[in-house]
């Protein structure tokens, strides 16, 4: 298993892979319809599309005459299009009872979302980017995997927006960014990083102070649970210590 790579030629082979077996179960179904979906086929060609200017702005020499491509290109807004495109096929996906195809459409959208992030843009469609970002967490136990995905976590949560981190739901468990400042919290806790726990825990702090009491006597409770090494036990502590749970008044 590997953290996928802010590549479009990587991109594009796997998509190239994934998308044709889409399409085969697609048309073994029939070609059925999903209510305003658009169909796999339309989503293909917009992908393709799409992976062809991204091929022209990585390469940094725009074709002459062509009207797709300008110095301008908002590469803020071609990332979010390519995220949203993805997001339908993970939509067909559940649709068309493929749940063994979505794991494979996250991984896509990571190598997207790091793709704009080196050409400078941010990432505001966080769904399938976090979701995969935790498949990965939750299948690997390499502490080097783990402290690469520390940084990639990390890279995606300075790429998102104020405006998008703004506009969240904070009491919603299953808001992406929720799920990205905790998850991120936990990875830099099982790399046993003293000083990554640190960087994650004030990040909950500040965006996240109602849910900070919980998540840090939860984290002491598997201090003593799993043995975790003395460095880290202290990092936790102190936290714990600094957002005790609240009390009730009677």
């Amino acid at each position: 298993m590997i953290i996928p790579p802010a590549d479009i030629n990587w991109f594009a082979e796997q998509f190239a892979d994934i998308s044709q077996k889409m399409l085969d179960a697609w048309e073994d179904a029939g070609k059925p319809t999903v209510g305003d979906e658009p169909s796999p086929d339309l989503l293909c060609d917009a992908m393709d599309q799409l992976i062809d200017l991204l091929k022209i702005i990585d390469s940094g020499t725009p074709k002459e005459n062509d009207p797709s491509v300008n110095e301008d290109a908002d590469i803020t807004e071609l990332g979010d299009y390519g995220l949203s495109i993805l997001e339908e096929f993970i939509n067909l996906a559940e649709a068309f009872n493929l749940p063994e195809q979505i794991p494979n459409w996250e991984q896509l959208s990571i190598a997207l979302g790091r793709w704009v992030i080196i050409h400078e843009g941010e990432v505001s469609i966080l769904s399938s980017v976090v979701n995969g970002l935790a498949y990965l967490a939750n299948h690997t136990t390499e502490q080097v995997m783990l402290e690469g995905l520390y940084l990639v976590m990390s890279e995606i949560v300075e790429a998102v927006p104020l405006s998008s981190i703004e506009d969240s739901d904070s009491d919603d468990p299953l808001e992406p960014w929720r799920i990205l400042i905790f998850n991120r919290a936990i990875v830099a806790t099982r790399v046993f990083s003293p000083r990554l726990m640190d960087e994650s825990f004030r990040d909950i702090a500040e965006y996240f102070p109602n849910e900070a009491p919980d998540f840090f006597r939860e984290g002491m409770e598997q201090m003593d649970i799993q043995g975790y090494p003395q460095e880290v036990r202290e990092v936790m502590e102190s936290y714990y210590n600094t957002w005790p749970m609240k009390r009730t008044l009677h």
